[in-house]
């Protein structure tokens, strides 16, 4: 893949990111018993399942070693501002 290619790719994957996250307002208006925690866990625990995944696939090694040795801090940092 050129340089070029890799450039439309990231631009095309970012704008589908945005509107796939736009959406996620529609299902969460449509759960009528869920609060606020319950709809903020499983949404971050989908998250994190798939960023696991991606790690796995992309990298092709264990998430979790990668983790760990990137160190407590700068994981606890970016687990923060995820």
């Amino acid at each position: 893949m050129n340089k070029n290619q890799s450039y439309k790719t990231g631009v095309a994957l970012t704008i589908l990111a945005g509107v796939i996250w736009s959406t996620v307002g529609l299902g969460i208006r449509m759960i009528e018993e869920a609060g606020v925690w319950e709809i903020l866990l499983f949404r971050s625990s989908s998250l994190t399942c798939f960023l696991l995944f991606i790690i796995l696939i992309q990298l092709k090694q264990n998430p979790f070693k990668l983790i760990f040795a990137v160190g407590v801090i700068p994981s606890s940092i970016g687990a923060i501002g995820l």
